[in-house]
């Protein structure tokens, strides 16, 4: 038999941008984030060795009239602080490139990802998106690939 937490609420996949509907609580249950990575390594035999790594996280986003915390005391210029939460390491090593970004050296470029169970709410109004951490001029995308969690009315 399933926990009582499971049976709770209706079921909704998460994808990148998603936006938690007013009156409504998001309980997030799992969580997957692809990181899009330029190499910091030019050698081609050397990447294949090193190839790259980050940190996937889930970053949870509220418009200041939505913001769960006191947002003039927060000394962030009207903004609400966003919450961010990891999901894992994304690594790979000893594999080819997806593709090569032509440049100036030209840079090897891979996709890895992360996922793991989470318990993390977000609140109405609140926007989860997939970050990944690194030297932002590598990371040339990041996103929520899939999510499952499920919606609850608002206490």
């Amino acid at each position: 038999s399933s926990p009582v937490a499971a049976q709770v609420g209706e079921p909704v996949l998460i994808r990148n941008g998603f936006v938690v509907a007013p009156g409504k609580r998001l309980l997030v249950d799992d969580m997957s984030v692809d990181c899009v990575i330029a190499s910091e390594v030019f050698d081609e035999q050397e990447f294949h060795k090193v190839g790259v790594e980050t940190t996937a996280l889930l970053r949870i986003v509220y418009p200041p009239d939505a913001c769960p915390e006191e947002v003039d005391s927060l000394g962030g210029g009207g903004e609400c602080p966003a919450q961010d939460y990891v999901v894992g390491t994304g690594a790979a090593h000893g594999v080819r490139a997806l593709f090569i970004q032509p440049g100036q050296p030209d840079r090897s470029v891979l996709r890895v990802g992360a996922g793991r169970e989470m318990n993390v709410f977000a609140g109405a109004g609140a926007t989860l998106l997939g970050i990944c951490q690194g030297v932002d001029v590598n990371i040339i995308s990041a996103f929520i690939t899939a999510g499952s969690g499920r919606l609850i009315d608002s206490p």
